[in-house]
């Protein structure tokens, strides 16, 4: 491949992942995006010629201010400034692809496509910026080193070929040369990729953490799911039964078992009280912040020996529920660094059971769950259960099913019973998500009466209006059932498809007891393996090993990481406390360690500095003197024209080491030195030798040195 086309091709790498960086976070539109990728794969294609450089540059700087004017005009009506900007850096872009002629060009694409990068930086912290970065490391390298030597070649050779054919060695000659860089300088150059990735993750290690969400907009990466919003339309849950997407992992302390490949985790997220007769909603409830102890919620007490524990971490959602399983007793959630300062979560629980947490960010949430050996009832507040008893107008027929179903049960506990006996077990309903169209129907009156069949929506919001109807409090509860385990990432899935709806009833003496009255057959319409499931459970393993290692690191980990490594080099296993340190001494002794630490780690960048430094300097050099014996070149030509420059040197007219020799017979022609024509005849045999197809023979050999001689002689 010639020098130009593999630094075209290098630069179009790393202009194409500074638009990737840019699309990182949903900001720019679906149609925003296909026009920067048309016209990023047609600018590829296309050459201007030189004789027209200087009118289509004027054209692209029109098209430039034309588009500024357009994109200031649709911010004045209200679009997103934030996705305007990022549109026009795009076509910044766009316009330096359209307009490569020199290296000025070329060095113009690497600055924007970084600039790119550090945008991509507040736009989004999932996985797929690893990889920008992976790739910037990478490309990086070549794209200076390329671009350094397009300058040297630029800046020591003319740009047009000279009329005198001996003059063969011109700027597009040498770029279109084969032989300029080849796999030996993309090798060493990628190998500076090494302490570059070294340097930035000892500055990510030691730069202090200032907390998460502090350059980010938190734009284009929460999730919107299905059931968890104030109000949840009848019908419109099944649709996401088919979505794959994860919404949270859940890993288990306790893995000296053989974890089995599928978990029926049930786990409580959003309960609704009111129904009209098409939807449910949440009437206005008071919530409360429970008390804590350091980063430990307590649902119902605080844990003990005997409790067992779940780690889940939870993607973000645009509704921050904490989803828990039922006999949940207390929460663990580490607290989060805010302009580095670490602050407690602020987690609030209504009157319903629901969990909250107050300060979102475009994290999401990990947090630990202690769970009681036995299953618990939710606690009977002291509120107005008649909310949880009213049954919509116009469901008179529903009403007369219940009083037939439960028949002459008279406890609440029988009532609910034989309920979901009929609902679930009986084999009247069948679980699909191929709903029919129902007209003006009620949605109950066509799902009991007419279809019997539905998704889980239909089931649980039939069982609760059924329960009314007979007198026994309920309400309509949405969370997450299910669990597919991930053998790279040892954690179990759940994905929006887990979603799943089931009732809560009120047992006098009891309590809010879970009953799920959709039928078994649910599990056959799972979210779709597919046959990449495997890749996904790879991707999604080092997506989950992001968030935790880099995302989320903050100065906690940090300081947990320097108290590790602290305790590595001392040889001591122990805490502090367990050492007789007071929590003083041991803070003291942490951050000692950690300056000391730190500056060995500065001195470690240091030194990856000097290498890279000198791997570049490496680099650059053994091509330019690869430029320098292109291969017609010929050892005695060189050492030819080294006696010329010698001889020119004692006669008083030294070339400037900046001057090509070239430019330098020219420059003895215009002072009228006498022995310009000899210098000229030497000049352009040595540029043919070297840079054409014209081996000197024995015998030019021989008069060329004899004409050197003959100039070097005094004048008589």
């Amino acid at each position: 491949m010639s020098f130009s086309s593999l630094h075209k091709l290098v630069a179009y790498l790393i202009a194409a992942l500074g638009l990737w960086a840019l699309s990182l976070g949903a900001e720019l539109s679906p149609i925003a995006m296909a026009l920067i990728g048309v016209l990023y794969v047609a600018s590829y294609f296309v050459e201007p010629s030189a004789g027209h450089k200087a009118r289509y540059a004027r054209a692209w700087n029109v098209a430039l201010l034309v588009f500024l004017a357009v994109e200031v005009a649709r911010g004045i009506i209200g679009e997103s400034a934030f996705a305007l900007g990022l549109e026009f850096v795009a076509f910044l872009q766009i316009s330096r692809l359209f307009n490569r002629h020199t290296a000025r060009e070329y060095h113009q694409i690497a600055v924007l496509a970084f600039l790119h990068l550090i945008a991509g930086t507040v736009l989004s912290t999932e996985l797929s910026y690893a990889f920008v970065f992976l790739g910037f490391v990478i490309v990086t390298p070549w794209m200076l080193a390329l671009s350094h030597l397009r300058r040297e070649i630029e800046g020591n050779y003319p740009e047009e070929p000279s009329k005198d054919r001996r003059a063969v060695a011109n700027v597009s000659r040498v770029l279109a040369s084969r032989r300029v860089v080849g796999s030996s300088f993309l090798g060493g150059t990628a190998l500076m990729a090494v302490p570059i990735f070294a340097m930035t993750g000892a500055l990510f290690l030691l730069f202090p953490r200032v907390g998460l969400g502090f350059l980010s907009f938190g734009h284009g990466r929460s999730q919107a799911v299905a059931g968890f919003s104030d109000r949840v339309e009848l019908g419109g849950f099944g649709v996401i039964r088919a979505n794959s997407e994860v919404v949270m992992r859940i890993t288990e302390a306790q893995q000296s078992k053989v974890l089995p490949l599928a978990a029926s985790y049930r786990l409580r997220g959003t309960s609704f009280d009111t129904y009209n007769g098409r939807s449910w909603t949440r009437s206005p409830i008071a919530t409360v912040y429970p008390g804590r102890t350091n980063e430990l919620f307590p649902i119902t007490r605080l844990p003990d020996g005997h409790d067992t524990s779940l780690s889940i971490s939870l993607e973000p959602l645009r509704e921050p529920v904490v989803f828990l399983p039922a006999d949940t007793v207390s929460i663990f959630v580490p607290m989060r660094t805010a302009s580095g300062i670490g602050r407690p979560r602020s987690i609030v629980i209504s009157e319903d059971s629901e969990v909250r947490y107050r300060d979102a960010d475009d994290v999401g949430l990990t947090y630990t769950v202690y769970l009681a050996p036995s299953r618990r009832a939710l606690p009977e507040h002291e509120t107005d259960t008649q909310i949880y008893s009213a049954v919509p107008a116009h469901h008179e027929r529903v009403a007369a099913l219940a009083r037939t179903i439960v028949g002459n049960a008279s406890t609440a506990f029988e009532k609910t019973e034989r309920i979901l006996h009929y609902l679930r077990d009986s084999g009247r309903y069948r679980y699909t998500l191929q709903q029919p169209d129902i007209g003006n129907q009620q949605p109950l009156d066509a799902f009991l009466f007419a279809a019997k069949a539905g998704h889980c929506e239909y089931f649980s919001t039939a069982m609760a209006i059924l329960l009314r109807a007979v007198g026994v409090p309920s309400r309509n509860v949405t969370g997450f059932l299910g669990g597919r385990y991930n053998p790279y990432g040892n954690y179990y899935v759940l994905r929006q498809g887990d979603a799943h709806s089931w009732v809560e009833a009120l047992i006098p003496g009891v309590g809010w007891q879970t009953y799920d009255p959709t039928p078994p057959s649910r599990e056959a319409f799972g979210p779709e393996e597919g046959s990449l499931r495997v890749l996904h459970e790879m991707i999604d393993a080092l997506r989950a090993r992001w968030t935790e290692r880099v995302v989320g690191f903050d100065l906690g980990a940090q300081m947990k990481f320097f108290r590790s490594l602290s305790r590595l080099v001392s040889g001591s296993r122990d805490p502090g406390h367990q050492r007789g340190l007071s929590p003083t001494d041991e803070a003291q002794a942490e951050w000692s360690n950690a300056t000391r630490y730190t500056l060995i780690a500065v001195v470690a960048l240091v030194a990856l500095l000097l290498v890279a430094r000198y791997l570049r300097r490496r680099a650059v050099a053994g091509t330019t003197t690869q430029l320098r014996t292109l291969p017609l070149a010929r050892a005695t030509a060189r050492t030819l024209y080294e006696e010329l420059d010698h001889a020119l040197a004692r006669a008083g007219h030294a070339r400037p080491s900046s001057t090509t020799p070239l430019e330098h017979a020219q420059a003895l022609r215009a002072k009228s030195f006498l022995g310009a024509p000899l210098v000229d005849d030497i000049t352009h045999a040595y540029v043919a030798s070297r840079y054409g197809d014209q081996a000197l023979s024995p015998e030019q050999i021989r008069v060329l040195r004899e004409k050197i001689a003959k100039l070097a002689r005094p004048p008589t």
